[in-house]
């Protein structure tokens, strides 16, 4: 995976180089790498490993965020991770949340079909 630093101008110029898609990681923010697919499309991640668990999480397109926030926010999210915080985990809570209710509903739905059949 190449490493270069990040500036407007170097990801306006960056490929896929005939790949499905290519990372590049930033030599200035540890953590931060673009994304770039064939289809030409650019979206900043967080890519590291931190205390053995890897991190891939997409951010934004990049024609969405500026540089400077990406940076900012992939910082942010490395002090959480450093100090024991997953800040995706009230994402994956609502996502399970949402399954569970999901089931409830069905269920409850089928005990009110089965009854009014009776």
């Amino acid at each position: 995976m190449p490493k270069i630093k990040l500036t407007k101008d170097n990801i306006n110029k960056l490929s896929s180089s005939g790949k499905k898609y290519e990372f590049y990681e930033d030599t200035q923010t540890e953590g931060l790498a673009v994304r770039v697919y064939d289809s030409g499309k650019k979206v900043y991640f967080i890519k590291k490993q931190v205390h053995g668990k890897r991190i891939l999480k997409a951010i934004s397109d990049t024609s969405l965020l500026s540089l400077s926030a990406a940076r900012a926010h992939v910082e942010d999210l490395l002090v959480k991770y450093y100090v024991g915080i997953d800040p995706f985990a009230e994402e994956k809570q609502k996502k399970e949340l949402v399954g569970i209710n999901s089931i409830l509903v069905s269920e409850l739905y089928e005990k009110w079909r089965e009854e009014s059949i009776l």
